[in-house]
């Protein structure tokens, strides 16, 4: 039987760290799924659970007090609704962030999950698109959805989540932007196509959320290295530098001047008091 080797490092209310690893039926890998999921529910609250499906990772779909809010999809050309058949999984746990990595066999093109707390979603997938390949955005509230031309993402307001979501490298997309009718239908669907020429270092997904009344003062860069793909989030003025590792990377990776060794590094800045 295929095993996959779930890893989770765990912190210590002493701040250290301990490693506890563990070999699993490939079967399994769903229990490293949902203790991803554990973890951002747990920095949300009970009460306030956050249903994301990393199982597909060709489709998320948000949902907030058990209600849908809105839902992504990627499809290549000629896919079908079938899960993925995920074999191997790495979870590691920090302070700051929970990341959860999977791949259909080793040494494959991976999908990388990262929730850095309290409110960023970011995914990354190894895989270069393709021209032509569809990705489409679901709205399944009355919530008001909007598409930001100049800064190429969208925006959503309602209740009880406010969110913005972007798609990178930048013009990964040409969106179709409906017109907003004056009593909008649920659901809702906006649809992009991939570019011609797209970025060989696969895509990136953004996603900021925001819980009151207010809007996430947000900005968001792509980077890309030699050794490591990221982007640089802006949240409420204070940059969130964050880099995955190039699977082709030998030794320390580097972002922008962060240099890590780990599949994942994520870089916070806290101005002080």
């Amino acid at each position: 039987m295929k095993r996959a080797t779930v890893v989770s490092l765990v912190t210590l209310a002493a701040g250290g760290l301990m490693a506890l690893g563990k070999s699993v039926p490939a079967g399994e890998v769903a229990a490293a799924v949902e203790r991803w999921r554990q973890a951002v529910n747990e920095q949300l609250g009970a009460t306030n659970a956050l249903a994301v499906d990393p199982l597909r990772s060709l489709a998320g779909r948000l949902g907030y007090e058990n209600l849908p809010l809105f839902a992504w999809e990627f499809a290549p050309p000629g896919a079908d609704d079938k899960d993925p058949a995920w074999s191997t999984a790495l979870l590691e746990e920090r302070a700051d962030f929970v990341y959860l990595r999977l791949e259909r066999a080793p040494a494959t093109p991976a999908v990388h999950w990262l929730w850095v707390r309290p409110n960023l979603l970011v995914i990354w997938d190894e895989r270069p698109p393709a021209a032509g390949q569809v990705f489409r955005l679901r709205s399944q509230t009355s919530s008001t959805v909007q598409w930001d031309e100049p800064w190429q993402h969208w925006i959503g307001r309602g209740h009880p989540l406010n969110w913005e979501l972007r798609l990178m490298p930048p013009r990964t997309c040409d969106w179709t932007v409906p017109t907003s009718p004056t009593a909008p239908e649920v659901p809702r669907t906006w649809t992009g196509q991939i570019r011609e020429n797209a970025s060989p270092d696969g895509w990136l997904l953004v996603l900021l959320l925001q819980n009151n009344g207010g809007r996430p003062a947000a900005a968001f860069k792509y980077l890309a290295s030699a050794t490591a793909v990221g982007a640089r989030i802006h949240r409420d003025g204070l940059p969130t530098l964050i880099a995955f590792r190039r699977v082709s990377a030998s030794g320390p990776a580097n972002l922008a001047g962060l240099s890590f060794e780990g599949p994942v590094a994520v870089n916070i800045f806290r101005p002080r008091r």
